[in-house]
């Protein structure tokens, strides 16, 4: 699979949107968890934090899954078109 310069600048940017995510879901975890130890107001932004990171890293990840779609696809395609 061959992709372009603009495919490939997409492919990344879903992958740092993904980690980016990611990291920001676990920062939220890390709230939650704080604010169950020290101070119960923590998990108040711990949670809005939590959730805009998982949105974050869903968006990023099927981005991802649309590209190995679209590539299993086209590599289907292409065989069926070669017999």
């Amino acid at each position: 699979m061959s992709l372009t310069v603009k495919q490939r600048i997409a492919l990344q940017r879903y992958w740092t949107r993904f980690l980016q995510g990611l990291m920001l879901f676990s920062v939220g975890a890390a709230l939650i968890y704080a604010g169950y130890i020290w101070w119960f107001w923590l998990q108040v932004p711990g949670a809005l934090i939590l959730l805009l990171g998982l949105a974050c890293a869903i968006y990023g990840y099927a981005g991802l899954l649309r590209f190995r779609l679209k590539a299993a696809f086209s590599l289907r395609d292409k065989s069926k078109n070669n017999q």
